[in-house]
């Protein structure tokens, strides 16, 4: 006798493709040894150590992307973390997405040897 559900069972599992395939994890891990090489984007007297990439996604976000980051030190870290992406913007008076657009286009001009970039991270005009 077959269960009333054996055909929905049978038919999921000799279904080895999906309509809409899914996207996976963009990863770049020189993109986040780059983020990771500046310094936090706060900048105050709370800041120590070394910056982490911080990734910026909408909440519940399975899949992240690497070009989808911002350096913040441990500190701002732990308190982005802690009060979300919105509240933390506006107590610091930052924009995350301005700030992404912004390292992508320095990131994908200095990789590719384009412009130099001096110990604060500012372009270098060429000579």
């Amino acid at each position: 006798m077959l269960h009333r559900y054996s055909r929905l069972r049978t038919y999921t599992r000799l279904r080895p493709y999906r309509l809409k395939p899914r996207r996976g994890r963009i990863e770049d891990p020189a993109y986040l040894r780059w983020i990771r090489s500046l310094p936090c984007m706060i900048q105050n007297r709370d800041c120590r150590g070394s910056s982490d990439p911080h990734h910026v996604g909408h909440l519940g976000q399975a899949r992240k992307n690497d070009y989808n980051a911002v350096p913040l030190c441990r500190v701002h870290h732990d308190e982005v973390t802690e009060i979300h992406n919105g509240p933390f913007q506006e107590r610091y008076g930052v924009s995350f997405s301005v700030a992404i657009q912004g390292l992508n286009e320095e990131y994908r001009l200095t990789k590719r040897g384009r412009v130099d970039v001096d110990s604060q991270h500012q372009p270098v005009p060429a000579r």
